[in-house]
């Protein structure tokens, strides 16, 4: 796992923090990996580190929890019930004491060949969990407390592209959109990441590449960055939207979803 340490400390609301320590507790007492991911890892690393503008407030936390079982999975579901969580009509979803919705979504061994996991007892019910391995793997490392130290995994923007993309390729149409227009949003911004922004004039003749956009070159840098931590298997899934073979998914139509006008398409 990174070792990069970024301090947003008394920046999260006072609710957020609260669920990241009952979650961080329960994982580590039972020895689970876990990282925050989707929405609510974007603005903790854009908005909180690095002073980027949310675009859309999100209203959940969400979760990746590496488990050995489905049996550690509902240790850890049981042990956030005794902490006055609240048991949802989704399986993945508990709801906090404050009323905010938090997901779970676990991985590892309990996924399939494909990367799916079917949810217990019905098996009825089943998510796509590509790409979850190195998102943990490759996470940053976030102080969300100053007092008592609170340091908790955090999905870097290079793992959630990955995270993104491989959502928009399972998602029906009418939940297609979002996972483009999230996928953009990190396309637009990686360039506020100091250390993208200052490594952009560090690759030779990448600022020329792009008549000297940087925000551009973010996104090349993100690209870069995402390659840099893929496993195959994700890379192969992701590859096949270049490669016609996934059609009619491809990179034109995630483009298209990205767009709202043929301006914002060019430069899509």
């Amino acid at each position: 796992m990174a070792s990069t340490l970024l301090d947003i400390s008394g920046k999260p609301s006072p609710f957020e923090v609260e669920i990241f320590d009952t979650i961080h507790l329960a994982a580590s007492h039972l020895e689970i990996p876990f990282l925050v991911v989707g929405a609510s890892a974007r603005d903790l690393i854009f908005h909180h580190a690095h002073g980027v503008e949310i675009i859309r407030a999100t209203g959940d936390i969400d979760f990746a929890v590496q488990v050995e079982s489905w049996d550690v999975y509902l240790a850890l579901k049981t042990a956030l019930l005794d902490k006055q969580f609240k048991e949802s009509d989704q399986k993945q979803r508990l709801i906090s004491p404050f009323g905010i919705p938090v997901d779970i979504v676990p991985f590892g061994a309990i996924e399939d060949d494909s990367a799916k996991i079917s949810w217990p007892p019905e098996n009825d019910i089943e998510m796509h969990v590509l790409g979850y391995h190195e998102a943990c793997e490759h996470a940053d490392i976030v102080r969300v407390r100053d007092h008592p130290a609170l340091d908790i995994p955090v999905v870097t923007m290079a793992g959630l592209s990955i995270l993104k993309i491989i959502a928009w390729t399972n998602r029906t149409p009418d939940l297609r959109k979002k996972d483009a227009i999230d996928l953009l949003y990190l396309l637009k911004n990686y360039e506020h990441i100091p250390s993208v922004s200052e490594g952009a004039y560090e690759v030779a003749g990448l600022m020329e590449q792009y008549g000297w956009d940087a925000t551009l070159a973010g996104a090349h840098l993100l690209g870069t960055n995402a390659t840099e931590i893929i496993l195959p298997d994700t890379a192969h899934h992701i590859s096949r939207l270049a490669t016609g073979d996934m059609s009619p998914l491809g990179i034109e139509r995630l483009v298209e979803e990205m767009s709202s006008d043929d301006d914002q398409f060019e430069r899509n």
